[in-house]
């Protein structure tokens, strides 16, 4: 009686162990198909709204320059400038539902988009009159150094991004 017992035992508790490893097992793949559906559905989608956002603000960069040679891309820069900021939100939304840490490259863009913004606002108005030459220099001075800052955050938190993802 004593060695039935024993087998008895032995074989529920290989039994026990056997049902806890397939239920472990189970927990993990779970975990693991909801960590892919995380990155796909929230990590990589904000990406892309930054590098949308990034490639608006080049767009608008260009559209800039181009507009001191030819004032009709001027719709194109407001509109590029427009969905910089649509896009940038939009991917924010998504960083903060994740993260739950404010990076300093979200206040370093929003403290110069608006300066760009304005910038963008008097290269318009400055190609509007025909004044290519001042439009130029504003191009090359102030507008640059709004851009460049404001597009190094977009950069910086692109790094991000792709460091989480």
């Amino acid at each position: 009686m004593r060695i039935r017992s024993l087998l008895r035992l032995s074989f529920l508790l290989i039994s026990f162990l056997l049902l806890g490893g397939t239920g472990f097992s189970f927990y993990a793949l779970y975990s693991v198909q909801r960590d892919v559906q995380n990155i796909y559905e929230i990590r990589l989608r904000s990406t892309g709204f930054l590098l949308e956002a990034d490639r608006d603000a080049y767009q608008s960069n260009l559209a800039g320059l181009h507009s001191i040679y030819a004032t009709r891309k001027i719709k194109d820069i407001e509109e590029n400038r427009d969905q910089v900021l649509q896009r940038f939100e939009k991917f924010e939304k998504l960083w903060n539902q994740t993260k739950g840490h404010k990076h300093p490259a979200l206040t370093q863009f929003h403290d110069h988009y608006p300066a760009w913004s304005q910038k963008t606002d008097e290269l318009i108005e400055l190609l509007r009159a025909g004044k290519e030459d001042a439009a130029k220099d504003l191009y090359e001075g102030q507008y640059d150094r709004e851009f460049a800052t404001m597009r190094d955050a977009l950069d910086q938190l692109t790094e991000a991004s792709n460091k989480y993802a």
